[in-house]
């Protein structure tokens, strides 16, 4: 009997399914995307986005059930934080329909922990502990030191609004579709900086801040609207937004090796991931730090850099090896520090799921 997970993932606006087995290979995967969808509204729309994953998830499970025996499938991984309540619930109800059902073991996905290991895809080898991660999307901004699977601290976080949100907001600003990032890096090359665009918080913390910089670009593009539709002027200013974001996160990151340096040790491996890790200005400052620290920079394929099931099975994987399922009593949740995975699987893990 081959033994597999099936990882399900809809915490935003990506209906996303992966069977793997326990040897971290890919055995089925497909994704609906719903960008489309969302497009004019400039943004996800959470009950919009609720209402198509229970839409498209059946779509998937369906298709799956063609190719994968429900027998084979020893547990099932939705993520249950955080993310927009309504995907949660619709991944994690399913889920435990699947394992009341058929008796299938139930182990409930961090969200940003799926993230943590979108590096791991498709590899044996993984990426050792302790390592210290940027964790940059449309949702999160934020510093993770991993002690070992499961164990984290969060060093640094968006004091507001994330990064991605800053691209997409900018973006919008600018007369741009949802979602902006790689409209912007794509206008942005051979741009030039422009010096009345300031740069967003650049105190001395590993913390961040983005909504003054989205508003310092709003109040400047006011002032110069009538300027949009020169292709010179368009390209500075997705230049500038580029520049000044990528420099931002580079210059936190310097701070947050220092950090760990000094409080843990040297480490040897730097993660970069989340859906802005596919910029590739971003990854090239990176890997000059990596470089000058004698860190490893690791970071996903474009593929994997974006909301996905795959990501959420790596975890599954692990967790079931380490015995940590769950009964199904877990309820999704929109929020939920990863810093208290520990804690969580205390408490509401290592219990066999109803059967």
């Amino acid at each position: 009997m081959n033994k597999y997970i099936l990882a399900i993932e809809s915490s935003c606006d990506d209906s996303c399914v992966c069977v793997m087995d326990l040897e971290y290979n890919i055995k089925y995967e497909k994704n609906i995307s719903q960008i489309d969808l969302h497009n004019e509204y400039g943004g996800v729309v959470p009950e919009l986005a609720s209402r198509s994953h229970l839409q498209y998830l059946q779509i998937i499970l369906k298709d799956l059930a063609k190719t994968i025996d429900i027998k084979d499938i020893v547990a099932v991984s939705p993520t249950f934080a955080p993310g927009l309540i309504g995907g949660l619930l619709t991944a994690v109800g399913i889920s435990k329909g699947i394992c009341q059902m058929h008796g299938k073991k139930f182990i409930p996905i961090h969200h940003l922990q799926g993230h943590l290991e979108s590096i791991n895809i498709g590899k044996n080898d993984h990426t050792p502990y302790p390592n210290l991660t940027l964790l940059v999307s449309g949702g999160h901004c934020q510093f993770i030191y991993a002690k070992t699977f499961g164990e984290y601290e969060i060093i640094g976080k968006t004091i507001d609004d994330s990064v991605g949100e800053a691209f997409d907001k900018c973006g919008k600003t600018i007369g741009l579709r949802y979602p902006a990032g790689p409209e912007i890096e794509k206008h942005a090359i051979n741009g030039e900086n422009i010096d009345e665009i300031g740069r967003p918080m650049t105190e001395k913390t590993m913390n961040f801040s983005f909504s003054g910089f989205k508003t310092n670009v709003l109040n400047f593009v006011n002032k110069n609207r009538e300027k949009l539709n020169d292709p010179i002027f368009f390209k500075n200013i997705c230049h500038t937004i580029q520049s000044r974001l990528s420099e931002n996160l580079g210059y936190k990151t310097r701070l947050a090796i220092d950090f760990v340096n000094k409080k843990y040790g040297k480490f040897d491996n730097f993660i970069l991931c989340g859906g802005v890790s596919a910029n590739q200005t971003i990854i090239k400052n990176m890997q000059n730090i990596c470089q000058d620290y004698d860190i490893k920079l690791n970071h996903p394929p474009l593929k994997y850099s974006m909301d996905n099931a795959a990501m959420i099975a790596v975890a599954g994987v692990k967790n079931f090896k380490l015995g940590n399922y769950s009964n199904l009593d877990i309820a999704p949740q929109n929020r939920f520090n990863i810093q208290d995975l520990v804690s969580f699987y205390q408490t509401s893990i290592n219990q066999k799921s109803t059967k």
